[in-house]
């Protein structure tokens, strides 16, 4: 039922997916990664303040056996801009215990989403040190996560030899090997490396690949999360017409990332067009306006209070 739900989404038959999800969530013993499920499922379609309902239940079912079910909670709360009740998420998940590699890592990805470079930075030159004095450095993934910091900082020259060294440019064994998701952001950051560096021919190539796979998979231009991505493609590529369309699009769904739109490096410096300020106010005035729900939700009852009092008993 996870899986159908997955594809429901990608389909873009959101109602669909969450109503397999809610059945599931009547079981006598709901199974802890139906929450989980549910909250990814809500920030895909832009429903911030209900994927902080979904990750409070995932909370409290998990956090003993899983703290990283806080990470959840973390992660909404600073797409929300909501970054002083981020930053105790931050302090209770270390509380449960989270090794000092594991708060690095965490961290970085906090600041991103913030937009805080300076901040970045420090924490950067902290997770280098940690990689080097724990022998990780050639540790695929935490080399990749590295090259998303860096690329946050404007190191782009780094960022496109550690993603060509890591992964390579092979999108469609990525994508198969994958799923579509993550490849396609970490393709389009290399791909913005290379036109950075000059090298605009293996961009366009790569970025046309990228295309290509939007054009011909039945499924790809069907959600928010999908159409976002779809638009970057097309940004990058000089198309500010479809970039457009497809951001307006990929709005109209629901999506709402608005700290992704004007904190990500790549979104910053690729859609500098004066047309899509009033897609970006569109975004933010939606931001907001769940922003003020999750506000006036946590006035009337202080989850992470609750939360606090637990861990403090065990």
């Amino acid at each position: 039922v996870l899986n159908v739900s997955v594809y429901e989404s990608r389909a873009g038959n959101f109602e669909r997916a969450l109503q397999l999800l809610k059945l599931l969530t009547a079981l006598p013993e709901t199974p802890h990664m139906v929450y989980g499920a549910l909250w990814a499922r809500y920030l895909d379609w832009g429903r911030q303040a209900e994927a902080i309902g979904a990750a409070r239940h995932l909370v409290r079912s998990q956090f003993s056996v899983a703290p990283h079910a806080l990470d959840a909670m973390l992660i909404s709360y600073e797409q929300l801009g909501l970054s002083e009740q981020a930053d105790a998420w931050l302090a209770l998940r270390r509380e449960l215990g989270l090794d000092p590699l594991g708060f690095s890592e965490l961290r970085m990805m906090q600041l991103m989403i913030r937009g805080d470079t300076d901040e970045l930075s420090t924490e950067l030159e902290q997770f280098t040190k940690l990689l080097e004095s724990e022998g990780l450095t050639e540790q695929e993934g935490l080399q990749i996560t590295r090259a998303e910091a860096l690329f946050q900082l404007g190191q782009f020259d780094d960022v496109g030899d550690i993603i060509e060294n890591v992964v390579g440019s092979d999108f469609e064994s990525l994508v198969l090997e994958e799923g579509p998701g993550e490849v396609i952001d970490l393709m389009q950051q290399l791909a913005f490396c290379w036109q950075h560096a000059g090298r605009d021919r293996e961009a366009n190539d790569l970025l046309n690949r990228i295309d290509e796979f939007a054009m011909t998979s039945p499924m790809s231009l069907s959600s928010p999360p999908a159409l976002s991505r779809y638009a970057l493609t097309r940004a990058l590529l000089g198309d500010r017409e479809g970039a457009l369309d497809a951001l307006t699009k990929a709005v109209e769904l629901g999506w709402s990332d608005y700290a992704r739109l004007t904190n990500d490096a790549l979104w910053r410096e690729t859609i500098k067009w004066p047309e899509f300020d009033d897609v970006l106010d569109r975004v933010k005035a939606e931001r907001d306006r769940q922003r003020s729900i999750v506000e006036a939700e946590d006035a009337e009852y202080d989850f992470l209070a609750e939360m606090r009092s637990t861990v403090s008993s065990l």
